[in-house]
């Protein structure tokens, strides 16, 4: 069962200076699926003044490059004031008629705690995908489609899910990509069974695999709990033995006595 309760995030912007894309932040919306609520700066100060400091998980604001510095000076202690939630800083596009305005070589750099800088929208959604997956009940699960961005609690490293490749009694098996871009194979759990038994599966398989290291077995990269499923992240092997006895089946031609060779020592 899905919840429908998700994270709240607020995304601000000085409208006198800035500019901030409506693809973008529905870009953010349908990745993350996460409510983000958008408002300009004066606004925004407004509504973490008078929210609970539980309400939003994250501040987003849109700054230029050029701006960069009074946004320092400025923007990210008044967010400071009213909230102590994690700040993303986001390249936003100059307001036209502002762009000889820019402060760039006016104040010197200052770092901030909890205050993030990233340099585009999906490395946005990347680093926010780590850090605040949906919120559901423990007897909750939510299955990833394609396109899906999902963390490890373990590794830290998000994962982007592919097209599903294979399916069994137990688990279904996705092509995924990691942040560098690496192809994986992505083994989930399904969660039909009791809990307690797919955990302890998952526990042993994990374990057992941690422990094997042999070029002519797959390797285990990951393991992880996300949104109530169990996960494993395990190198991709192109093609079986079977595969390559099929292709030689039907082409009417014979293994080469050396591949034969090789692959009985392998077995041996």
């Amino acid at each position: 069962m899905e919840s429908s309760q998700r994270c709240n995030v607020l995304w601000t912007w000085d409208e006198s200076t800035t500019v901030v894309s409506a693809a973008e932040m529905q870009q953010v919306r349908l990745q993350l699926e996460c409510n983000v609520i958008t408002t300009v700066f004066p606004q925004a100060i407004s509504t973490l003044r008078f929210s609970g400091p539980d309400l939003f998980t994250h501040v987003i604001i849109s700054v230029p490059q050029a701006f960069i510095g009074r946004a320092q000076h400025e923007l990210i202690p008044a967010l400071r004031g009213v909230c102590a939630s994690p700040i993303l800083v986001v390249p936003g596009n100059v307001l036209h008629g502002m762009e000889q305005q820019g402060s760039i070589g006016g104040y010197n750099f200052v770092s901030f705690p909890d205050v993030s800088y990233v340099r585009s929208i999906d490395e946005l959604v990347n680093h926010l995908a780590l850090i605040i997956p949906r919120i559901i009940s423990e007897n909750d699960v939510i299955w990833p489609k394609p396109g899906d961005i999902i963390s490890s609690n373990q590794s830290r490293m998000h994962y982007t899910i592919g097209q599903r490749v294979a399916e069994g009694s137990y688990a279904v098996v996705h092509q995924c990509r990691d942040y560098f871009h690496q192809i994986f194979v992505m083994k989930i759990q399904k969660p039909h069974r009791c809990k307690t038994i797919v955990e302890t599966d998952w526990n042993k398989e994990r374990d057992f695999m941690s422990t094997v290291n042999h070029p002519n077995t797959i390797r285990l990269y990951d393991a992880f709990v996300y949104n109530n499923l169990y996960y494993y992240v395990m190198e991709r092997a192109d093609g079986t033995l079977r595969s390559l006895l099929d292709e030689h089946s039907n082409n009417r031609t014979t293994l080469p006595f050396d591949t034969f060779i090789n692959f009985a020592r392998q077995l041996l």
